[in-house]
């Protein structure tokens, strides 16, 4: 639980700062601050209240943590708005061009229609004498800027500034003469730069900023981490993979884009076996690509011969995947390093091939991977055989919505030793629960969520002699728990919408609470 002391002091701060006239200059600020004064009086007197307490309910708790979280994020907003506003006053009595030894400015905003912006915004022809910047820097572009059609420095806004190590563009909604392009073009990070992030961009590609080749290694050599998000329209990206010092790569809402790289890319960039792939890619998120069919594109599928010279290597550091929200995605580089795989909303993926020559992510790579979470994936069926060799696996989750899952294919007893936890979901059709199940000795939690047509437990549910938490929700048939009873290590037992079983299990009546009195932590909820 948060510390209260350390609460009663922030809500003081955030009241003095909310007296302080840089906030009440604000224009059209005054009935929200005689609000949020309200607001932090009242908090304080609730404090004081829970200061008396010796233990508080988990409500109170919660309730204390999201307090702490808005005082933080109220103070943190003040002490923004006081120092841009020390900045644009800096700029008004002295000019620009005394700002060269400014070395922190977190967030840069130009081209906002709202109060705040007009009155602490800025331009970005601003940002040409902030040479001295360190850290990080945000650059939020809104609506309502205007081309800048003065003498910009050759190599724009951002190049010079030597010391930035996290670069954040963020547009929203800008039009800029309809022509983004050019906008970034005019910012182009530093090598320097460790982190590059852009969000809602609508160009169609990111300009080279002067490079013949399209090469992120060249231009950012230094970059760790890349986020691409909510940049709808592009359709190409630079090529990524020679970049040594990547270790995350977040890609999310590309709607166009097809491949990752083009054939004519990767010949200039892999045509020698001395070119690493990704050497230092450890983190790699997919969501929402809905175009995206594979890595390289240009290599006709009927050609065998082309495909085996584009062959990609495998991903050799990379540790955690995920990838939601694919449908097209049939094909992926290996990654035999892989710990922690989530699959979502895609059609076929998991390929089983022996050697991965058609580059699907060949589950037989996967010997460690401790957990495998798989969900609205059409291919499960082709998966399931494949399971055997996740000899490592502790966690996992199968997800039935678009498949008929035959459990006949379901290597069991390959996974027995250290399966600790299994989630079922969205099994529709299954009357009842697989018998190979009874191998799962080790198994601690056990999850059955929408079986629509489950009726009741097996007799050998009692061989899960480890189940220390069964959760069982949304199954409106099943009125029976089998023999519960014998499974004398179970700890906590959780029923939810399921309305016959509920009835059932009531206390003392209930055919099922005599199986079911011995478990320490009972939940039953209809609702």
């Amino acid at each position: 639980m948060a510390d209260l002391g350390t609460l009663f002091t922030i809500a003081d701060k955030v009241f003095q700062l909310s007296q302080s006239q840089v906030i009440k200059d604000v224009k059209d600020w005054e009935s929200n601050l005689q609000n949020l004064n309200k607001s932090v009086s009242y908090i304080k007197n609730m404090l004081v209240d829970v200061d008396t307490k010796r233990e508080l309910s988990r409500e109170q708790q919660a309730w204390v943590e999201e307090i702490k979280e808005v005082l933080y994020e109220a103070d943190d907003l003040f002490d923004k708005v006081i120092t841009i506003a020390k900045m644009k006053q800096l700029d008004e009595d002295e000019g620009i061009c005394k700002l060269i030894n400014l070395r922190d400015l977190t967030d840069f905003n130009v081209g906002g229609a709202s109060i705040f912006v007009q009155q602490f915004g800025g331009e970005l022809k601003d940002l040409e004498s902030l040479v001295n910047l360190r850290g990080e820097l945000l650059i939020t572009i809104h609506r309502y800027l205007v081309s800048e059609n003065g003498n910009v420095c050759e190599d724009g806004y951002l190049k010079h500034i030597e010391n930035l190590k996290v670069v954040d563009i963020h547009i929203k909604y800008t039009t800029y003469g309809n022509d983004q392009e050019s906008l970034i073009a005019k910012l182009q990070p530093n090598e320097n730069v460790m982190r590059f992030k852009l969000k809602g961009y609508n160009g169609t590609e990111i300009p080279r900023w002067g490079r013949a080749h399209d090469d992120w290694s060249i231009i950012l050599p230094n970059l760790v981490t890349i986020e691409l998000r909510g940049c709808e329209r592009l359709d190409g990206i630079p090529l990524l993979s020679n970049l040594k010092h990547l270790k995350g790569l977040c890609l999310s809402v590309l709607n166009n884009l097809e491949y990752m790289e083009t054939s004519a890319i990767s010949h200039y960039s892999t045509g020698s076996k001395d070119v690493p792939f990704f050497p230092s890619l450890e983190e790699l998120h997919i969501y929402g690509l809905e175009s995206l069919k594979g890595w390289r594109g240009g290599v006709a599928e009927s050609d065998s011969f082309s495909r085996k010279s584009h062959w990609l290597p495998p991903f050799p550091r990379l540790i955690r995947l995920s990838i939601h929200l694919c449908p097209k995605l049939t094909s992926f580089p290996p990654c035999p390093s892989l710990k922690t795989l989530r699959v979502t909303g895609i059609k076929n993926l998991l390929g089983i091939s022996p050697d991965g020559e058609h580059g699907n992510l060949d589950i037989k790579n996967f010997s460690s991977l401790p957990n495998l979470p798989i969900s609205e994936y059409r291919g499960l069926t082709s998966v399931l055989g494949a399971l055997e060799h996740l000899t490592a696996l502790e966690k996992l989750s199968l997800d039935d919505r678009y498949s008929e899952v035959d459990f006949d294919d379901m290597p069991w007893r390959s996974i027995s030793k250290n399966l600790r936890s299994l989630k079922l979901e969205f099994f529709d059709t299954l009357e009842i629960l697989p018998s190979g199940m009874k191998h799962l000795t080790a198994l601690q939690k056990l999850s059955i969520q929408r079986f629509e047509e489950l009726e009741e437990l097996p007799e050998w549910i009692s061989c899960l002699s480890s189940l220390h938490t069964l959760k069982i929700k949304s199954c409106p048939k099943l009125k029976s728990l089998g023999t519960i009873q014998n499974i004398t290590s179970l700890q906590k037992l959780t029923i939810g919408y399921c309305e016959r079983l509920s009835k059932e299990c009531q206390k003392p009546s209930g055919k099922e609470w005599s199986k079911i009195q011995h478990i320490p932590h009972i939940s039953i909820t209809d609702w």
